[in-house]
């Protein structure tokens, strides 16, 4: 079955909404593909097998690609028409594996890069543990202060819109859902709607000094990308696009057209991706020396981790900076509230001392 058949079938409320497998379950499903077709099982029956004991989140989509492939399918068609549980840039890349023989080689390639990936997503939420656990106090104790307020309402308003008993809580917890559902809504789901993704995704690469956590990322999945396309035997423009669009920023991906219609006409892969002025100096002159040296593929594998653990040390400031945010904040709300209570007992105390003429 062709690809355009098999993509205009997807549903594209499916492509939004629809389930993507976790890191561990790919890291698993390409450790236990590579192990079975190195081992001489058919793709039919690898396929079974990983039906019957693979990751649990991928055995019945393992099924259903082995009866696809037994009819005649490719593996390349089988997976497509999982999309989008399967991300992109492992279909691709297994559709040029089974067209230049090496599918086994990139199959451990994938099963490395998604553990990079699963490594550095367990780095961010052990990184969100501290500011969320700091966060919850803050909302428990502003909560608790707002529940005393219908008993004592000498206890100072820290959220200056005189929030009061169960439904100031209410209205409190709602407005909190509403400000931080938002923009996670938004990023999870709305940059994979929007037309124009790619100009908000650009603008983030601008911030200062914020900027370069996103663009490091960006740089260590490209070079991971393009390291596994040459490693399959990809052409240089499937091998482009593909790792572009594994950069999960639609900046990089949209950049495409014009870094191909660099190589059309003639110039090297360094030039072409430097006039997407997306690409550092440093990574650029990296780049022209691989090029010279023929090893692109080992040179930017390299250049996958250098990136990753630059990322990984830029975000871990920016959750230590999240995490005084935090902190600050909470700081600033007691010393409000002591200062609300100070002025309201120094009042009440005035006016009792007024009354008995002292």
């Amino acid at each position: 079955m062709s690809q355009v058949s098999r993509s205009a079938g997807l549903d594209p409320l499916q492509k939004l909404f629809g389930k993507r497998a976790g890191d561990a379950a790919l890291v698993e499903f390409c450790r236990s593909l590579h192990h079975l077709l190195d081992a001489g099982l058919t793709m039919v029956q690898a396929l079974k097998q990983l039906g019957q004991s693979g990751p649990l989140a991928l055995r019945a989509a393992s099924k259903r690609m082995a009866r696809a492939v037994a009819e005649g399918d490719t593996l390349y068609d089988a997976m497509e028409a999982e999309q989008p549980l399967f991300p992109a840039l492992m279909v691709s890349l297994c559709g040029a594996g089974e067209q230049t023989g090496r599918l086994v080689e990139v199959l451990g390639e994938l099963e490395r890069y998604f553990e990079l990936r699963r490594q550095l997503r367990a780095r961010l939420r052990s990184q969100l543990i501290w500011p969320i656990v700091q966060f919850t106090i803050a909302v428990v104790v502003i909560s608790i202060l707002i529940m005393l307020r219908a008993v004592l309402p000498h206890i100072p308003d820290v959220t200056l819109f005189d929030l009061k008993g169960f439904t100031g809580v209410l209205s409190f917890w709602i407005a909190l859902a509403i400000i931080i559902g938002l923009p996670i809504l938004f990023l999870k789901y709305g940059r994979r709607a929007a037309e124009n993704s790619s100009a908000f995704d650009a603008l983030m690469l601008q911030v200062p000094m914020l900027g370069s956590v996103p663009r490091d990322f960006a740089l260590s999945r490209f070079a991971a990308g393009l390291a596994m396309a040459q490693e399959a035997g990809m052409p240089i423009l499937p091998a482009l696009r593909v790792s572009l669009e594994a950069t999960g920023n639609q900046a990089f991906a949209q950049s495409f057209k014009k870094a191909a219609e660099a190589i059309r006409r003639g110039e090297s892969l360094t030039d072409a991706l430097r006039t997407t002025a997306l690409f550092p100096r440093e990574f650029l002159a990296i780049m022209e020396t691989a090029e010279v040296s023929g090893s692109v593929a080992e040179v930017m594998q390299k250049q996958a981790e250098h990136y990753f653990d630059r990322a990984a040390r830029g975000l871990s400031f920016w959750m230590q900076v999240l995490g005084w945010i935090v902190w600050g904040s909470i700081a600033a709300m007691i010393i409000f509230a002591i200062f609300k209570l100070y002025l309201s007992i120094f009042g009440i105390y005035g006016q009792t001392m007024r009354e008995f003429g002292l």
